[in-house]
Protein backbone atom coordinates (compact mmCIF):
# COMPACT_ATOMS: atom_id res chain seq x y z
CA UNK A 1 0.00 0.00 0.00
CA UNK A 2 3.17 2.21 0.74
CA UNK A 3 4.51 1.27 -2.37
CA UNK A 4 1.21 2.59 -3.89
CA UNK A 5 1.19 5.61 -2.14
CA UNK A 6 4.90 6.68 -3.12
CA UNK A 7 3.78 5.89 -6.64
CA UNK A 8 0.71 7.96 -6.55
CA UNK A 9 2.36 10.47 -4.65
CA UNK A 10 1.40 13.88 -6.43
CA UNK A 11 -2.23 12.28 -7.15
CA UNK A 12 -3.29 11.42 -3.75
CA UNK A 13 -1.54 15.40 -2.64
CA UNK A 14 -3.77 16.71 -5.35
CA UNK A 15 -6.96 14.97 -3.93
CA UNK A 16 -6.31 15.85 -0.56
CA UNK A 17 -5.47 19.34 -1.54
CA UNK A 18 -9.15 19.05 -2.72
CA UNK A 19 -10.61 18.05 -0.25
CA UNK A 20 -9.59 20.50 2.11
CA UNK A 21 -9.97 23.66 0.53
CA UNK A 22 -13.62 21.90 -0.73
CA UNK A 23 -14.09 21.67 3.15
CA UNK A 24 -13.48 25.22 4.22
CA UNK A 25 -15.69 26.03 1.23
CA UNK A 26 -18.51 23.55 2.27
CA UNK A 27 -18.66 23.07 6.25
CA UNK A 28 -19.37 26.44 7.20
CA UNK A 29 -22.37 26.11 4.24
CA UNK A 30 -23.51 22.62 4.90
CA UNK A 31 -27.01 23.81 6.36
CA UNK A 32 -27.67 26.02 3.31
CA UNK A 33 -26.95 23.05 1.11
CA UNK A 34 -28.54 20.80 3.26
CA UNK A 35 -31.75 23.33 3.28
CA UNK A 36 -31.57 23.71 -0.93
CA UNK A 37 -31.13 19.99 -1.35
CA UNK A 38 -34.28 19.26 0.54
CA UNK A 39 -36.57 21.82 -0.91
CA UNK A 40 -35.05 20.83 -4.15
CA UNK A 41 -36.27 17.24 -3.41
CA UNK A 42 -40.09 18.47 -1.68
CA UNK A 43 -40.32 21.97 -2.69
CA UNK A 44 -42.85 24.08 -0.28
CA UNK A 45 -45.28 24.24 -3.44
CA UNK A 46 -49.05 25.37 -2.66
CA UNK A 47 -51.00 22.06 -2.34
CA UNK A 48 -54.58 22.87 -0.63
CA UNK A 49 -55.41 18.99 -1.22
CA UNK A 50 -52.42 17.79 0.54
CA UNK A 51 -53.05 20.19 3.25
CA UNK A 52 -56.85 18.90 3.73
CA UNK A 53 -55.46 15.11 3.60
CA UNK A 54 -53.04 16.05 6.17
CA UNK A 55 -55.12 18.41 8.62
CA UNK A 56 -57.93 15.32 7.97
CA UNK A 57 -55.35 12.73 9.70
CA UNK A 58 -55.66 15.19 12.78
CA UNK A 59 -58.96 15.83 13.12
CA UNK A 60 -58.93 11.81 13.27
CA UNK A 61 -56.79 11.73 16.01
CA UNK A 62 -58.97 14.37 18.01
CA UNK A 63 -62.78 13.14 16.85
CA UNK A 64 -62.34 9.75 18.53
CA UNK A 65 -63.25 9.32 21.82
CA UNK A 66 -61.16 8.50 24.58
CA UNK A 67 -61.92 7.00 28.08
CA UNK A 68 -60.31 8.49 31.49
CA UNK A 69 -61.22 6.61 34.74
CA UNK A 70 -63.85 4.77 33.33
CA UNK A 71 -65.44 7.62 31.69
CA UNK A 72 -65.64 7.78 28.01
CA UNK A 73 -65.59 11.42 26.14
CA UNK A 74 -64.11 13.59 23.34
CA UNK A 75 -60.57 14.67 24.22
CA UNK A 76 -60.78 17.89 26.29
CA UNK A 77 -58.34 20.12 25.25
CA UNK A 78 -59.44 23.15 26.55
CA UNK A 79 -58.74 21.16 30.42
CA UNK A 80 -55.14 20.36 28.86
CA UNK A 81 -54.35 23.42 28.07
CA UNK A 82 -55.40 24.75 31.64
CA UNK A 83 -53.17 22.54 33.42
CA UNK A 84 -50.21 23.35 31.41
CA UNK A 85 -50.93 26.94 32.60
CA UNK A 86 -51.92 25.66 36.13
CA UNK A 87 -48.44 23.56 36.05
CA UNK A 88 -46.80 26.87 35.18
CA UNK A 89 -48.20 28.41 37.84
CA UNK A 90 -47.70 26.21 40.50
CA UNK A 91 -44.08 25.93 40.13
CA UNK A 92 -44.09 29.49 39.73
CA UNK A 93 -44.88 30.40 43.22
CA UNK A 94 -43.15 26.94 44.43
CA UNK A 95 -46.21 25.32 45.71
CA UNK A 96 -45.77 21.63 47.07
CA UNK A 97 -47.34 18.84 45.96
CA UNK A 98 -50.44 19.20 47.96
CA UNK A 99 -51.92 21.56 45.95
CA UNK A 100 -51.40 19.29 42.67
CA UNK A 101 -55.27 17.53 43.84
CA UNK A 102 -57.91 21.08 42.64
CA UNK A 103 -59.56 22.26 45.82
CA UNK A 104 -63.65 22.34 45.95
CA UNK A 105 -63.75 25.77 44.81
CA UNK A 106 -61.25 25.45 42.42
CA UNK A 107 -62.67 22.11 40.80
CA UNK A 108 -66.49 23.62 40.78
CA UNK A 109 -65.07 26.43 38.95
CA UNK A 110 -62.54 25.11 36.28
CA UNK A 111 -64.43 21.73 35.92
CA UNK A 112 -61.59 19.46 37.31
CA UNK A 113 -64.37 16.76 38.27
CA UNK A 114 -65.18 13.31 36.64
CA UNK A 115 -68.32 14.25 35.52
CA UNK A 116 -67.61 17.29 33.85
CA UNK A 117 -64.87 15.23 31.54
CA UNK A 118 -68.87 13.55 30.15
CA UNK A 119 -70.95 16.25 30.55
CA UNK A 120 -68.73 19.84 30.35
CA UNK A 121 -71.63 21.97 29.77
CA UNK A 122 -73.64 20.90 32.68
CA UNK A 123 -74.24 23.91 35.33
CA UNK A 124 -74.97 21.84 38.41
CA UNK A 125 -72.72 21.29 41.30
CA UNK A 126 -72.64 18.93 43.69
CA UNK A 127 -69.86 18.12 46.99
CA UNK A 128 -69.94 14.57 45.57
CA UNK A 129 -68.37 14.84 42.58
CA UNK A 130 -64.94 12.87 42.07
CA UNK A 131 -62.09 15.24 41.78
CA UNK A 132 -59.25 14.54 39.13
CA UNK A 133 -55.61 15.34 39.26
CA UNK A 134 -55.05 17.56 36.40
CA UNK A 135 -51.10 16.65 35.99
CA UNK A 136 -52.24 12.98 35.53
CA UNK A 137 -55.41 13.56 32.72
CA UNK A 138 -52.76 15.46 31.04
CA UNK A 139 -49.72 12.70 31.19
CA UNK A 140 -52.20 10.36 30.06
CA UNK A 141 -53.45 12.21 26.79
CA UNK A 142 -50.88 14.46 25.51
CA UNK A 143 -49.44 12.04 23.00
CA UNK A 144 -52.99 12.42 21.04
CA UNK A 145 -53.21 16.51 20.56
CA UNK A 146 -48.86 16.33 19.87
CA UNK A 147 -49.22 14.06 17.23
CA UNK A 148 -51.84 15.73 15.78
CA UNK A 149 -50.04 19.24 15.83
CA UNK A 150 -47.71 17.71 13.64
CA UNK A 151 -50.21 16.66 10.74
CA UNK A 152 -51.63 20.20 11.81
CA UNK A 153 -48.31 22.00 11.05
CA UNK A 154 -47.31 19.97 8.07
CA UNK A 155 -51.27 20.71 6.16
CA UNK A 156 -50.40 24.64 6.75
CA UNK A 157 -46.53 24.57 4.88
CA UNK A 158 -48.98 23.36 2.04
CA UNK A 159 -51.98 25.98 2.19
CA UNK A 160 -51.11 28.72 4.48
CA UNK A 161 -54.61 30.37 3.25
CA UNK A 162 -56.37 28.04 5.54
CA UNK A 163 -56.00 30.32 8.79
CA UNK A 164 -58.42 32.77 10.19
CA UNK A 165 -58.83 34.25 6.38
CA UNK A 166 -62.00 32.15 5.73
CA UNK A 167 -64.96 31.48 7.53
CA UNK A 168 -65.54 27.98 9.20
CA UNK A 169 -67.92 25.39 8.82
CA UNK A 170 -70.76 25.41 11.39
CA UNK A 171 -69.92 21.67 13.02
CA UNK A 172 -73.46 19.51 13.40
CA UNK A 173 -72.28 17.26 15.81
CA UNK A 174 -74.58 18.90 18.83
CA UNK A 175 -73.12 19.94 21.88
CA UNK A 176 -71.02 16.66 22.51
CA UNK A 177 -68.81 17.59 20.28
CA UNK A 178 -64.49 17.97 19.91
CA UNK A 179 -62.90 21.29 20.66
CA UNK A 180 -61.44 21.03 17.19
CA UNK A 181 -65.12 21.19 15.23
CA UNK A 182 -65.86 23.69 12.78
CA UNK A 183 -62.54 25.46 13.58
CA UNK A 184 -60.06 26.41 10.90
CA UNK A 185 -56.54 25.12 11.03
CA UNK A 186 -54.62 28.12 12.53
CA UNK A 187 -57.56 27.42 15.31
CA UNK A 188 -56.26 24.03 15.48
CA UNK A 189 -53.10 24.26 15.40
CA UNK A 190 -53.51 26.78 18.55
CA UNK A 191 -55.84 24.15 20.57
CA UNK A 192 -53.48 21.81 20.06
CA UNK A 193 -49.95 23.81 20.87
CA UNK A 194 -51.83 25.57 23.99
CA UNK A 195 -52.72 21.65 24.85
CA UNK A 196 -49.35 19.83 24.89
CA UNK A 197 -47.72 22.97 26.57
CA UNK A 198 -46.57 24.81 23.38
CA UNK A 199 -47.55 27.92 23.00
CA UNK A 200 -44.83 29.24 21.03
CA UNK A 201 -46.13 26.60 18.44
CA UNK A 202 -49.07 28.51 18.13
CA UNK A 203 -47.19 32.22 17.46
CA UNK A 204 -44.55 31.11 14.99
CA UNK A 205 -47.25 29.04 12.87
CA UNK A 206 -49.36 32.58 12.39
CA UNK A 207 -46.41 34.10 11.56
CA UNK A 208 -44.90 31.54 9.12
CA UNK A 209 -48.39 31.45 7.60
CA UNK A 210 -47.77 35.77 6.99
CA UNK A 211 -44.97 34.95 5.38
CA UNK A 212 -45.63 32.48 3.13
CA UNK A 213 -48.65 34.43 1.98
CA UNK A 214 -46.34 37.40 1.03
CA UNK A 215 -43.62 34.89 -0.56
CA UNK A 216 -46.66 33.64 -2.74
CA UNK A 217 -47.61 37.04 -3.40
CA UNK A 218 -44.42 38.33 -4.76
CA UNK A 219 -44.10 35.25 -6.93
CA UNK A 220 -47.65 36.54 -8.56
CA UNK A 221 -45.79 39.91 -8.93
CA UNK A 222 -42.80 38.53 -10.71
CA UNK A 223 -44.87 36.52 -13.43
CA UNK A 224 -45.95 40.01 -15.01
CA UNK A 225 -42.48 39.94 -16.27
CA UNK A 226 -40.48 37.05 -15.24
CA UNK A 227 -37.16 36.31 -17.58
CA UNK A 228 -35.77 32.89 -18.42
CA UNK A 229 -33.07 32.27 -16.39
CA UNK A 230 -30.39 29.81 -18.38
CA UNK A 231 -29.50 26.07 -16.93
CA UNK A 232 -26.31 27.33 -16.01
CA UNK A 233 -27.20 30.01 -13.74
CA UNK A 234 -29.29 27.80 -11.80
CA UNK A 235 -26.47 25.55 -11.10
CA UNK A 236 -24.50 28.76 -9.57
CA UNK A 237 -27.55 30.10 -7.68
CA UNK A 238 -27.99 26.56 -5.94
CA UNK A 239 -24.27 26.67 -5.11
CA UNK A 240 -24.87 30.48 -3.81
CA UNK A 241 -22.33 31.83 -6.39
CA UNK A 242 -24.33 34.22 -8.36
CA UNK A 243 -23.32 37.87 -8.26
CA UNK A 244 -27.06 39.25 -7.94
CA UNK A 245 -29.91 36.98 -7.30
CA UNK A 246 -32.83 36.36 -8.96
CA UNK A 247 -34.97 38.90 -7.26
CA UNK A 248 -32.37 41.71 -7.36
CA UNK A 249 -32.59 40.89 -11.25
CA UNK A 250 -36.69 40.92 -11.27
CA UNK A 251 -37.04 44.23 -9.09
CA UNK A 252 -38.39 46.76 -11.55
CA UNK A 253 -39.82 49.52 -8.63
CA UNK A 254 -38.46 51.81 -6.60
CA UNK A 255 -40.19 50.94 -3.62
CA UNK A 256 -38.88 48.39 -1.17
CA UNK A 257 -40.16 44.27 -2.06
CA UNK A 258 -42.27 44.57 1.12
CA UNK A 259 -44.19 47.82 0.29
CA UNK A 260 -44.34 45.77 -2.90
CA UNK A 261 -46.17 42.92 -1.62
CA UNK A 262 -48.34 45.03 0.46
CA UNK A 263 -49.44 47.52 -1.79
CA UNK A 264 -50.54 44.30 -4.15
CA UNK A 265 -52.43 42.96 -1.15
CA UNK A 266 -53.87 45.99 -0.41
CA UNK A 267 -55.44 46.14 -3.90
CA UNK A 268 -56.86 42.52 -3.58
CA UNK A 269 -59.86 43.70 -1.45
CA UNK A 270 -61.50 44.84 -4.49
CA UNK A 271 -59.63 42.14 -7.03
CA UNK A 272 -59.15 39.10 -4.94
CA UNK A 273 -55.93 37.36 -5.79
CA UNK A 274 -56.79 33.55 -6.48
CA UNK A 275 -53.75 31.26 -6.30
CA UNK A 276 -54.93 27.62 -7.24
CA UNK A 277 -58.10 27.99 -9.62
CA UNK A 278 -59.23 24.51 -8.71
CA UNK A 279 -59.74 25.51 -4.97
CA UNK A 280 -60.66 28.89 -5.47
CA UNK A 281 -62.24 29.26 -1.92
CA UNK A 282 -59.60 27.93 -0.26
CA UNK A 283 -56.81 29.80 -1.74
CA UNK A 284 -58.26 32.91 -2.01
CA UNK A 285 -56.98 36.54 -0.66
CA UNK A 286 -57.79 39.49 0.05
CA UNK A 287 -56.80 42.43 2.31
CA UNK A 288 -59.50 42.25 5.13
CA UNK A 289 -58.65 38.22 5.18
CA UNK A 290 -55.04 39.54 5.44
CA UNK A 291 -55.56 41.99 8.50
CA UNK A 292 -57.59 39.19 10.38
CA UNK A 293 -54.57 37.17 10.38
CA UNK A 294 -52.46 40.02 11.38
CA UNK A 295 -54.44 40.60 14.58
CA UNK A 296 -55.01 37.49 15.84
CA UNK A 297 -51.01 36.93 15.42
CA UNK A 298 -50.90 40.39 17.08
CA UNK A 299 -53.47 39.00 20.35
CA UNK A 300 -51.15 35.93 20.46
CA UNK A 301 -48.33 37.90 20.86
CA UNK A 302 -50.09 40.11 23.37
CA UNK A 303 -50.79 37.13 25.31
CA UNK A 304 -48.27 35.66 25.32
CA UNK A 305 -46.24 38.79 26.81
CA UNK A 306 -48.19 38.05 29.87
CA UNK A 307 -46.39 35.14 30.81
CA UNK A 308 -42.84 34.06 30.17
CA UNK A 309 -42.30 36.12 27.04
CA UNK A 310 -42.30 36.13 23.27
CA UNK A 311 -41.44 33.52 21.27
CA UNK A 312 -40.68 35.66 18.60
CA UNK A 313 -37.44 37.76 18.33
CA UNK A 314 -36.87 41.41 18.30
CA UNK A 315 -36.56 41.91 14.86
CA UNK A 316 -39.73 39.54 14.04
CA UNK A 317 -42.23 41.24 16.38
CA UNK A 318 -40.98 44.67 15.00
CA UNK A 319 -42.16 43.03 11.48
CA UNK A 320 -45.28 42.48 12.60
CA UNK A 321 -46.10 45.77 14.06
CA UNK A 322 -44.61 47.48 11.37
CA UNK A 323 -46.79 45.61 9.24
CA UNK A 324 -50.19 46.34 11.43
CA UNK A 325 -49.10 49.89 11.04
CA UNK A 326 -48.88 49.70 7.62
CA UNK A 327 -52.59 48.45 6.86
CA UNK A 328 -53.92 50.76 9.73
CA UNK A 329 -54.42 53.14 6.60
CA UNK A 330 -56.94 53.15 3.94
CA UNK A 331 -55.51 55.82 2.29
CA UNK A 332 -51.67 57.29 2.34
CA UNK A 333 -49.51 59.40 0.84
CA UNK A 334 -45.79 58.26 0.33
CA UNK A 335 -43.62 60.54 -1.31
CA UNK A 336 -41.07 59.88 -3.90
CA UNK A 337 -38.59 59.59 -2.05
CA UNK A 338 -39.65 56.86 -0.11
CA UNK A 339 -37.89 54.31 -2.47
CA UNK A 340 -34.54 55.81 -0.40
CA UNK A 341 -36.22 54.73 2.95
CA UNK A 342 -36.90 50.87 4.90
CA UNK A 343 -40.15 49.35 5.01
CA UNK A 344 -41.07 50.31 8.65
CA UNK A 345 -40.39 54.28 7.97
CA UNK A 346 -42.80 53.82 5.02
CA UNK A 347 -45.63 52.03 7.55
CA UNK A 348 -45.14 54.75 9.87
CA UNK A 349 -46.34 57.46 7.54
CA UNK A 350 -49.57 58.99 9.02
CA UNK A 351 -52.96 58.48 7.15
CA UNK A 352 -54.24 60.95 5.16
CA UNK A 353 -56.57 63.37 6.77
CA UNK A 354 -59.74 62.40 5.08
CA UNK A 355 -58.91 58.76 6.49
CA UNK A 356 -60.00 59.98 10.06
CA UNK A 357 -61.23 56.09 11.21
CA UNK A 358 -57.78 54.69 9.74
CA UNK A 359 -55.97 57.81 12.23
CA UNK A 360 -57.28 56.42 14.90
CA UNK A 361 -56.18 52.71 14.48
CA UNK A 362 -52.87 54.04 13.29
CA UNK A 363 -51.91 55.90 16.53
CA UNK A 364 -53.79 53.23 18.39
CA UNK A 365 -51.30 50.60 16.66
CA UNK A 366 -48.31 53.11 17.19
CA UNK A 367 -48.63 53.35 21.02
CA UNK A 368 -48.58 49.64 21.36
CA UNK A 369 -45.78 49.41 18.88
CA UNK A 370 -43.95 52.42 21.01
CA UNK A 371 -44.55 50.08 23.93
CA UNK A 372 -42.91 47.08 22.01
CA UNK A 373 -39.64 49.68 21.29
CA UNK A 374 -39.57 50.53 24.32
CA UNK A 375 -39.18 47.14 25.91
CA UNK A 376 -36.67 46.11 23.49
CA UNK A 377 -34.32 48.86 24.29
CA UNK A 378 -33.06 46.61 27.11
CA UNK A 379 -31.51 44.86 24.24
CA UNK A 380 -30.63 47.78 21.89
CA UNK A 381 -30.81 52.12 23.06
CA UNK A 382 -31.89 52.50 19.06
CA UNK A 383 -35.37 50.40 20.01
CA UNK A 384 -35.39 53.15 22.70
CA UNK A 385 -34.72 55.93 20.60
CA UNK A 386 -37.21 55.18 18.27
CA UNK A 387 -39.45 54.61 21.21
CA UNK A 388 -39.22 57.85 22.33
CA UNK A 389 -40.26 59.38 18.85
CA UNK A 390 -43.29 57.02 18.55
CA UNK A 391 -44.53 58.29 22.10
CA UNK A 392 -44.35 61.59 20.92
CA UNK A 393 -45.74 61.43 17.50
CA UNK A 394 -49.03 59.62 19.53
CA UNK A 395 -48.86 62.69 21.81
CA UNK A 396 -48.86 65.30 19.35
CA UNK A 397 -51.92 63.20 17.76
CA UNK A 398 -55.66 64.87 18.36
CA UNK A 399 -57.25 61.25 17.43
CA UNK A 400 -56.46 59.79 20.28
CA UNK A 401 -58.18 60.48 23.97
CA UNK A 402 -56.36 62.49 26.29
CA UNK A 403 -55.59 60.30 29.00
CA UNK A 404 -53.49 58.36 26.10
CA UNK A 405 -51.63 61.59 25.35
CA UNK A 406 -50.79 62.11 28.67
CA UNK A 407 -49.74 58.49 29.39
CA UNK A 408 -47.75 58.95 25.97
CA UNK A 409 -45.80 62.05 26.87
CA UNK A 410 -44.90 60.47 30.43
CA UNK A 411 -43.36 57.58 28.76
CA UNK A 412 -41.46 59.90 26.11
CA UNK A 413 -40.07 61.37 29.45
CA UNK A 414 -39.18 58.00 30.45
CA UNK A 415 -36.81 57.54 27.07
CA UNK A 416 -35.28 61.06 27.67
CA UNK A 417 -34.05 59.82 31.10
CA UNK A 418 -32.36 56.87 30.00
CA UNK A 419 -30.20 59.26 27.47
CA UNK A 420 -29.88 61.59 30.65
CA UNK A 421 -31.21 63.91 29.42
CA UNK A 422 -33.08 65.85 32.31
CA UNK A 423 -33.24 69.22 31.16
CA UNK A 424 -35.66 68.17 27.82
CA UNK A 425 -37.34 65.85 30.06
CA UNK A 426 -38.17 68.62 32.87
CA UNK A 427 -39.28 70.60 30.33
CA UNK A 428 -41.83 68.20 28.94
CA UNK A 429 -42.96 67.98 32.14
CA UNK A 430 -43.56 71.61 33.16
CA UNK A 431 -45.32 71.35 29.94
CA UNK A 432 -47.76 68.97 31.31
CA UNK A 433 -48.95 70.61 34.01
CA UNK A 434 -51.71 73.05 31.85
CA UNK A 435 -52.97 69.57 30.93
CA UNK A 436 -53.23 68.17 34.50
CA UNK A 437 -56.78 69.24 34.63
CA UNK A 438 -57.69 68.56 30.90
CA UNK A 439 -57.70 64.48 30.95
CA UNK A 440 -60.34 63.03 29.36
CA UNK A 441 -63.29 63.42 31.94
CA UNK A 442 -63.62 59.01 31.63
CA UNK A 443 -60.35 59.42 33.77
CA UNK A 444 -61.91 62.28 36.03
CA UNK A 445 -64.63 60.03 36.98
CA UNK A 446 -62.94 56.93 37.61
CA UNK A 447 -59.91 58.22 39.75
CA UNK A 448 -57.94 55.25 39.95
CA UNK A 449 -57.04 56.01 36.56
CA UNK A 450 -56.55 59.86 36.59
CA UNK A 451 -55.06 59.79 39.96
CA UNK A 452 -52.42 56.76 38.54
CA UNK A 453 -51.73 59.54 35.72
CA UNK A 454 -50.78 62.16 38.06
CA UNK A 455 -48.85 60.13 40.76
CA UNK A 456 -46.66 58.55 38.08
CA UNK A 457 -46.38 62.31 36.87
CA UNK A 458 -45.12 63.34 40.17
CA UNK A 459 -42.56 60.68 40.66
CA UNK A 460 -41.12 61.04 37.42
CA UNK A 461 -40.83 65.28 38.25
CA UNK A 462 -39.39 63.90 41.44
CA UNK A 463 -36.61 61.63 40.34
CA UNK A 464 -35.71 64.53 37.50
CA UNK A 465 -35.22 67.42 39.97
CA UNK A 466 -33.26 65.28 42.62
CA UNK A 467 -30.79 64.48 39.32
CA UNK A 468 -30.71 68.05 38.81
CA UNK A 469 -29.72 68.74 42.49
CA UNK A 470 -32.59 70.74 43.17
CA UNK A 471 -33.55 68.10 46.96
CA UNK A 472 -35.93 70.75 48.74
CA UNK A 473 -38.57 71.19 45.64
CA UNK A 474 -38.47 67.30 44.78
CA UNK A 475 -39.11 66.63 48.93
CA UNK A 476 -42.31 69.55 48.39
CA UNK A 477 -43.98 67.35 45.58
CA UNK A 478 -46.05 64.74 47.08
CA UNK A 479 -46.44 67.45 50.05
CA UNK A 480 -48.91 69.31 48.14
CA UNK A 481 -52.68 68.91 47.92
CA UNK A 482 -54.04 67.77 45.36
Amino acid sequence: MFSILREKKKLFLSLLLIWILAAFYIYPRRFEFLRSLALWIEPPELNPSLSEKLKAKGDDLLSEKVEFRQVEHYLRTDQMARACSRAYNLGKEGLDDIFRIPSWMEAKHQGWTIERLSDPSGTKFSSGERPIDPFEYWEEFYQTPLEALDYYKRALNYNPFDGYNFPSERATLGKDKPEIAGKSLLEKIKITAFATCRPEEAILAHFQSIIRIEELVFEKIKETAAPAIPWWKRILNFFHLSCKSDEDTQETSDLPKEIRIWKKITESESEPIIFSPDYPETTKLTANQYKRLLLKTLELLQLRMTGKGTSLSPEESVSLYTRVLYFSCSKRTVPAEAKYWGPSAIAMIPCDTSDEEGSKSFYSNLNRAAFLYYRLGDRDTNYRKKSGEMFESVYKSQLTDLGTRFQAKLMRVRCLLFESNFDQALKELDSLDIEVYTVDPNYRNDKSGYEDLIEDKKKLLQYVLRRKGRYEEADDIFDEKN
